[in-house]
Parts: structure tokens; sequence; C-alpha cells
């Protein structure tokens, strides 16, 4: 079907929806409202906004106070609550959580020590005003502090069988630090150990660890709940598509492959994503199909499963 935007400014622009599209919608990015996002529902309409909670955003305002570490995370925990059971994510239901933790830290290990949270706390209160030294000492800073709520917001997620996505790749320097973008650094939280026990929540790195594609697709073959979506690469890295497609596919099962957009502030974005997503796939699946790997119709079924029934599948759509 197709459905006519009316876009501020005056514009006006003739889109192809699918009749029960879903977009999961990171209300961390781009400077949201409540009023804002209810908007752009009802310019994608009968698409469907689905809300990912931002770790950082529940989190933001508290680090700033003088409160006490128990006032911190008992606060912390009950807003991650409210976010996923209520409407508390700009007004919207939410259907998992992201954390943009490791591309400013690198390598993360879940936190349960308390104590050592406590002392992380008292530390970046400490220096939080302070002048710091270079951007690997800025990086570090509270580090501990982190991982803990981090720890907690998983947990909350895993209590609800909710993934959890972690930014991975694509870069963003200057404000981030290059070497701390390699999928591989994701590991502890995939397994998440407590007690001895891997309890594998379902996590997704996003923007298909570009440029380390290899390291991601890796990740999701060795762990059983580590999903690949691919945004970033699709539009943007149009060029090479088909072949990043196919070689996501020597590892990755297509029941965990996740379609990503990336698409954000230009509704052209997400046509032209849609547009060269459904191309750039149906050129690696021909390939296999061509060279007697899959048949016609278990590469149509595969298609079905990365472009929406595998997102439906892992986020738990019902509707």
């Amino acid at each position: 079907m197709t459905r006519t935007i009316d876009w501020p400014g005056g514009e006006s622009l003739r889109v192809e929806l699918g009749v029960s599209a879903n977009v999961m919608t990171d209300t961390g990015c781009c400077g949201p409202s409540e009023a804002g996002l209810r908007d752009y529902a009802s310019w994608i309409a009968p698409a469907k906004v689905r809300g990912i909670a931002r770790v950082e955003t529940l989190q933001s305002d508290l680090l700033n106070e003088d409160v006490t570490f128990e006032d911190l995370a008992g606060r912390f925990t009950a807003r991650v609550r409210d976010a996923l059971d209520g409407t508390a994510n700009y007004g919207l239901r939410s259907y998992g959580m992201k954390s943009y933790l490791m591309p400013r830290m690198g390598l993360i290990k879940p936190c349960y020590d308390a104590k050592a949270a406590a002392d992380s706390w008292a530390e970046y209160k400490r220096t939080r005003k302070a002048p710091m030294g270079d951007r690997a000492e800025r990086s570090a800073r509270g580090q501990v502090l982190l991982e803990y709520l981090l720890t907690l917001a998983l947990e909350e997620c895993l209590e609800r069988d909710m993934p959890m996505q972690f930014h991975a790749g694509d870069g963003e320097a200057p404000g981030i630090i290059l070497r701390n973008q390699r999928p591989y650094n994701l590991e502890e939280f995939v397994r998440f150990d407590k007690d001895g026990l891997m309890r594998m929540p379902k996590i997704i790195p996003i923007h298909a660890g570009y440029p380390l594609v290899g390291e991601a697709t890796w990740l999701s073959h060795l762990y059983t709940n580590c999903y690949y979506e691919f945004s970033i690469m699709n539009p943007f890295v149009h060029q090479g598509l088909a072949d990043r497609f196919r070689e996501i596919m020597e590892a990755v099962p297509l029941s965990k492959m996740l379609y990503g957009s990336d698409a954000y502030y230009l509704p052209e974005l997400n046509w032209l994503a849609g547009r060269w997503g459904k191309r750039f796939l149906s050129q690696a699946l021909g390939v296999y199909v061509a060279q007697g790997v899959l048949t016609h119709d278990e590469a149509i079924e595969g298609a079905r499963r990365i472009l929406y029934q595998n997102n439906r599948e892992v986020y738990n759509l019902k509707d």
C-alpha cells in the first residue's frame, strides 16, 4: 500500500509501507520528546513505533545528583521498570533497551559488586567536575559504576525476555575511541555469567559491528542468544552490501539476522534503506540459490525471516 505523508514545511512524501511494519525506535537518539514521538508515530502510520529505552537516558540526570549509592541504584531500577512495564519511555511502551557504554569504554563486564560500585560512585562524584586527562582517562571515568547500572538494566530485560541492544561499530569519531568499538568487547555481557552460570540474555549488537563485520558475525555464530543486525551498512555502505550479506551468511543463521536501517532525521532514509536492503539481500540469496545451497522457496522464507519475522520473535511482538 502507499501513503502520502505531509511533512513539516509543506512538502509531501509518498511512500510504500508494509501493512504490519514495525519501526524499532531508540528513544535516546536525536533529542526526542513525547509530543515529537507522537507526531512521528502518526506520520509513519500504519507502521508502528516500537520503543527501545536507552540506558544512558534513564541514568543521565541521576549521575549529576548528590545522592547516596543506594538511592541512585534504587531510582535507576525504578525508572527501568517503569520504562519496560509501562509507558515511561516518552509515553511509549518499551520492547527492549539499548546501551551506548561499549563505544565509550571498550571491554565491559557485568558487575554485581555493590561495594565496588558504591566506591566508584563516590569517586565519580568527587571528580565529575574536575578537569580530566586524555580521552582514554575521560572514557574510563566511573566504569565500575556504569557497568553495575547496566547490569541492573540487563537483569530487568532478562526477567522479561526482552533484548538489549548494544551500539557496536560504525566509528562516530572523534566523539569516541575507535578501538573501543570492537564487537568482541561485548562477549562478557553476551555470556552474562553469574555464580558460574552463563545466563545468556538476548543481545543485539547494533550496526553490524561495521567495519569489523567478521567479529560481529562470529560472536553471533558462537552464542545462540546473540543476534546480527545490519543497520549502518544499510543504506550507508551500499556499494558492497550484497558482498557483506554473503559474508554474514557464512556464519550467521538466517533465523538470527535482523533487518536494520539506521534511518534518522530524513524520512527518505527509511525508504532508501528498504529499497536497497531488499535489493542487495535478494542478490546475496540469489547466489545461494544458484549454488544449490538454498532452494528458491528456502531463499524466500529466509528473506521473510530477515526482513520481519525474526524481529517479531526476538522482540516478542504480538500485534
